[in-house]
């Protein structure tokens, strides 16, 4: 796995010439990133902690981050046949069944 400078090196390269840069990786204080949100309680608790730690700790990071800077986010293997307006998506979540919320797909307002 690339370390984070060398990922920070491969974006840097990738402004260069004709394309603009679109990815920005950054070094974040997790403490601080979940100061002011709703899950600033569940990750001082711990509660993230066991056996999928990691994949909890990138979901609320997800959160987190559209929560306090907005933003739309898709999973990888989210496809759109069709542009989709940023209204139709503003304020929204995708959901798994009627009890349950997907992070799959979600929008805040910035």
């Amino acid at each position: 796995m690339p370390s984070v400078d060398a990922a920070l090196q491969m974006v840097k390269s990738l402004g260069q010439g004709k394309r603009k840069q679109s990815v920005v990786i950054a070094r974040h204080n997790l403490k601080q990133l979940f100061e002011g949100t709703p899950l600033h309680k569940w990750y001082t608790s711990g509660k993230y902690k066991g056996g999928y730690e990691l994949v909890n700790i990138a979901d609320g990071l997800r959160l987190a981050v559209l929560f306090k800077y907005g933003g739309t986010y898709l999973d990888t293997d989210m496809i759109s046949i069709k542009a989709v307006p940023d209204s139709h998506l503003l304020g929204s979540a995708a959901y798994e069944d009627e009890n349950k919320l997907n992070n799959a797909a979600m929008s805040f307002p910035a």
